[in-house]
């Protein structure tokens, strides 16, 4: 469990980093998925979200979930 500790201490020391080189894509409309930045239309992975909650997991600063919101999640 020592890992939890330093685990928490590295991801505080980097996401701003993180955030400023991956928001483009993260936050971007259309949904983008993954390093080749493939869209959410062509993939088809989550649909029609009007109505539905989502829970985020590993969600940066939220993006996907104020994107989702907008769309009526």
């Amino acid at each position: 469990m020592d890992s939890i500790p330093a685990n928490r201490r590295l991801w505080n020391r980097i996401s701003s980093a993180y955030q400023r080189e991956h928001d483009p894509q993260i936050g971007a409309t259309p949904r983008l998925w993954g390093m080749y930045s493939i869209p959410d239309a062509h993939l088809h992975a989550l649909g029609d979200v009007t109505g539905k909650r989502v829970l985020e997991l590993g969600c940066g600063a939220g993006q996907w979930s104020r994107a989702l919101a907008a769309e009526g999640a």
